[in-house]
């Protein structure tokens, strides 16, 4: 028999985190959730009256400060979404909502329900446990919808705060004026503002539940530690539900223990991935059952542009141009008349077919790889843009521009990688190391261009 963890009463019903308290308090307390709740301490003896075994206990997922970008990255740092087409309706009594995860994890979380029915008409499981029924809240969402309600807002900042503020209005003309006060306000912003369709869905902005592969049930007030403690944890039914959703393939996400999440390596989830596709598993399935969120990002990108710019000049539809018109003065003089004429003139709307016939795809590129460089705190990758720029639009007017997108993409990402890098460096106090690095940063494109994979010359490696 393991060793007993039972904490003292003290120690299990301690934790007093909640929004609101002073920083210091705030700190202090959800430091003492993450380190001394489930499953290190956990305040749950149930059927597990010694506490639980340390090699067999349930293992939580932390998606508030480890895997706070689950499901929504591939391996190589590109950020995803999952095809609709995988996607399956889990049966509940809610008949008012539909629920949508993962296939796999469809039939995993229904195999789950029958488990708790029968352990509830057998009086396994206590009925006023607040999971007894699994009631589902909310599953998958939709990232388009969010990125879309997300941009509305973003685009009322943008007016009402930054153009309002610095006394723009009279200063955009046209839509390039609108495009150029744009692109400030998100580089002036610092990574704070995710624009992108690939850049909110990587970022902080967008919840994990976009992955499918999660499932919140009845939500009791995921800011309250106390309450987790004393309406979850230390109930005698948390291990059932514990020990049940790891059988099923879940994990149980340590700071909502109401939210399951899917546990893709777990030989069990496994079990219900290989139905649909026999060789599906951890490693490929981002790869089979998800897209490239950037594929997407120029059309989204220019799309909500064109329409903001359109609505924005809906309440400011005229442009004043003031000239001085000249005259013949009084009989007998040479001197002339001045008289200042104000002429208001109607702005022009915007659409796709004249943005690419007026600007061309080497500037919309451009725009796009700049919008990216400031969001993903990759600017100074600017530095080689025209360089980038023009192999990104030989790749597209080549291969396609899912290939200049990627091009530009790998950029970014690469610029990332090598700014951490050098980060790194300077919080080790490596500072000569970080400097070299700096210096060694002067654009080199070692991969081959798009006239050496045409001609067959791989030698640029």
């Amino acid at each position: 028999m393991s060793k007993s963890r039972k904490p003292s009463p003290t120690e299990a019903f301690s934790s007093q985190g909640r929004n609101g308290m002073d920083a210091f308090s705030v700190y202090k307390f959800r430091k003492f959730y993450k380190d001394r709740a489930y499953p290190d301490s956990s305040p749950d003896y149930g059927v597990h009256g010694e506490g639980f075994d340390a090699n067999t206990q349930p293992q939580p997922i932390d998606l508030w400060h480890e895997a706070p970008y689950f499901g929504r990255y591939k391996l190589n740092a590109n950020s995803i979404y999952i095809l609709e087409k995988n996607l399956k309706q889990i049966p509940t009594k809610n008949n008012e909502k539909t629920f949508l995860v993962t296939n796999f994890v469809a039939d995993a979380f229904r195999d789950l329900q029958k488990h708790f029915s029968s352990a509830l008409i057998s009086k396994n499981l206590n009925p006023d446990f607040k999971l007894s029924s699994l009631p589902i809240t909310k599953a998958y969402e939709n990232p388009d919808t969010l990125h879309q309600l997300y941009i509305n807002k973003i685009f009322e900042v943008f007016v009402l705060s930054y153009v309002e503020s610095q006394g723009l209005h009279k200063k955009i003309v046209n839509f390039s004026d609108f495009v150029g006060h744009l692109s400030d306000f998100i580089r002036d912003s610092q990574q704070s503002i995710p624009f992108t369709f690939s850049g909110f869905l990587g970022s902080k902005r967008c919840p994990s539940s976009v992955s499918g592969l999660i499932i919140d049930m009845k939500a009791d007030g995921f800011s309250d530690d106390k309450n987790k403690m004393n309406k979850f944890l230390s109930k005698e039914d948390f291990s059932f539900y514990l020990y049940s959703a790891r059988n099923h393939g879940f994990m149980v996400d340590k700071n909502v223990p109401w939210r399951l999440v899917a546990d893709i390596s777990s030989p069990k989830m496994k079990e219900y991935m290989v139905k649909y596709d026999p060789t599906l598993n951890e490693s490929n399935l981002f790869k089979k059952y998800y897209a490239d969120a950037y594929i997407a990002d120029l059309e989204i990108m220019l799309k909500n542009i064109v329409s903001y710019y359109n609505n924005y000049i809906e309440s400011r539809p005229f442009t004043s141009k003031t000239y001085h018109a000249y005259s013949s003065g009084e009989v007998g003089t040479t001197k002339q008349k001045m008289k200042t004429i104000t002429r208001n003139k109607r702005k022009r709307k915007a659409s796709l077919k004249r943005i690419f016939q007026t600007y061309g795809i080497d500037n919309i590129m451009s725009f796009y790889f700049t919008i990216r460089c400031y969001e993903s705190g990759a600017a100074s990758a600017l530095r080689d843009r025209e360089n980038i720029v023009l192999e990104a639009v030989n790749r597209k007017n080549t291969l396609g521009l899912s290939y200049a997108l990627s091009y530009l993409n790998s950029k970014i990402l690469d610029q990332i990688k090598i700014d951490l890098t050098i980060g790194t460096e300077y919080v080790k106090g490596n500072n000569e190391k970080a400097r070299s690095l700096l210096n060694a940063r002067q654009p080199q494109d070692k991969e081959p261009n798009i006239k050496d994979v045409i001609s067959g010359d791989y030698s640029r490696k």
